[in-house]
């Protein structure tokens, strides 16, 4: 998939695990994304606030904290986020 500049998308990995965030690194890669990696919620912050990617993936444990505060933490910063954990209430909500 390629943006709308004609070129893959940036993608901050943000995971603890190093084997995990250059596993990501290479699946993201070959498909020709530009990753940046952070193995803290801190360098996350920095590096999302530095870089401005277009797609963050986060662990949901950092040693320095949680992938969902630092979700809150960057939302002002990006114009909408979609966490595919949790549903959207406006398609589940019924009305009598």
């Amino acid at each position: 998939m390629i943006n709308s500049t004609g070129r893959g998308f940036s993608v901050l990995v943000a995971n603890d695990h190093e084997w995990t965030a250059r596993s990501l690194e290479t699946i993201l890669s070959a498909q020709g994304h530009t990753v940046i990696r952070a193995f803290t919620a801190t360098q996350a912050l920095e590096r999302a606030i530095q870089a401005k990617p277009d797609a963050v993936i986060l662990d949901v444990q950092l040693p320095d904290g949680d992938g969902m505060s630092l979700c809150r933490a960057t939302a002002p910063r990006r114009p909408r986020a979609i966490d595919p954990r949790i549903p959207d209430h406006r398609r589940t909500v019924r009305t009598p």
